[in-house]
């Protein structure tokens, strides 16, 4: 049996907050780190990717050995962010959900003007380039996080 869990420092959570749309954006495009969540035959999996946002899409790369690589393309992922403070009992969450796109292999040439440049924190040997345009977007806030936009 499991020893019994302490009581959370601090205040209550609050309520949760709903985020409008822009906030969500802005929330994923100023955090470094997400998670990409998606199924494969083994069962669910979730990993860390570095990513960026641009043109209402959010980037990230891998290297043609990795999960993502082999069982992703075309397919229904879901992609979140967060921030919390475990202190304060505070923070918020966004996910994404939709159609993940292949770009580039990195094998082609970049084209003019480049492609989003998300940094790989393993190295920088992973050249493939993957799009996710959510067709859902939604987010969360919750206690007194004190970057909580006005929802």
């Amino acid at each position: 049996m499991a020893p019994p869990r302490p009581a959370p420092a601090g205040p209550g959570p609050g309520p949760v907050r709903r985020l409008p749309r822009d906030s969500c954006w802005h929330l994923l495009a100023a955090t470094p780190v997400g998670r990409v969540a998606y199924v494969e035959s083994g069962g669910p999996v979730v990993l860390p990717v570095s990513h960026v946002v641009r043109d209402g899409a959010i980037w990230w790369r891998t290297a043609t050995w990795t999960g993502l690589a082999v069982h992703l393309h075309g397919w229904r992922v879901a992609f979140e962010a967060d921030e919390l403070d475990a202190p304060t009992r505070s923070g918020w969450s966004v996910l994404a959900r939709g159609g993940l796109e292949h770009v580039r292999t990195g094998a082609e040439p970049e084209p003019a003007g480049g492609w989003p440049t998300p940094v790989p924190w393993p190295d920088d040997r992973r050249r493939m380039l993957f799009r996710l345009v959510p067709d859902e977007l939604t987010g969360r806030a919750f206690g007194s996080w004190p970057g909580s936009p006005t929802a």
